[in-house]
């Protein structure tokens, strides 16, 4: 009977095994799997989501820099002056002119719209000294006008005969220097 008894025991362990062993294969190793796959799943998104939240603010940070730069570039063209005259450039020019500046040309050239202004450039064509081109370049950075110089072309005279050379106080060597450049002025634009 002692025998018996130990095993229905027995059997009564092994089938509780083989019902665990059945409900984890069957049910709770799927359910499992599926709650591990879900979870990556999630991760994967909230990782998304991050992604999508630091472009969200750098698209918005870009959109403030870009409304920034065109208040700025309305600021400045609310500066710009309505309009120079061949007469106001000269003026503007003559400003700015240093002291020992042999004049060549003046010439104005086609004036270039954009939409927000206009380009006003002029070629001008002078001979002076390394220091009156600097002097007159410092007076065309303080004028009021808004300028720009896209163009500057330097020559120094060089010929053989001693009469091209001007030697200053010191006895240095001064090179005589052609100078061209086009200068760009800045009006408010003229939609046309």
């Amino acid at each position: 009977m002692k025998l018996a008894l130990q095993r229905k025991v027995l059997y009564l362990i092994l089938c509780i095994a083989l019902i665990i062993f059945i409900y984890y294969n069957l049910f709770l190793s799927p359910v499992l799997y599926q709650i591990d796959s879900m979870t990556r799943e999630v991760s994967a998104l909230k990782e998304g989501m991050s992604v999508i939240d630091n472009r969200n603010r750098e698209i918005k940070e870009t959109r403030d820099k870009i409304k920034e730069a065109e208040a700025q570039l309305l600021e400045k063209a609310a500066d710009l002056p309505e309009d120079y005259g061949s007469h106001a450039l000269i003026y503007l020019l003559s400003d700015a002119d240093a002291g020992k500046l042999n004049r060549h040309s003046l010439i104005f050239l086609e004036p270039v719209s954009h939409q927000d202004f206009m380009v006003l450039p002029v070629r001008f064509s002078f001979s002076t000294d390394y220091e009156e081109l600097m002097k007159f370049l410092s007076r065309l950075d303080s004028l009021p006008a808004k300028l720009s110089i896209p163009n500057l072309q330097i020559m120094a005279k060089n010929k053989s005969k001693i009469g091209d050379l001007s030697l200053d106080d010191n006895g240095k060597v001064v090179y005589n220097l052609d100078v061209e450049m086009t200068i760009n002025f800045y009006v408010k634009g003229k939609n046309e």
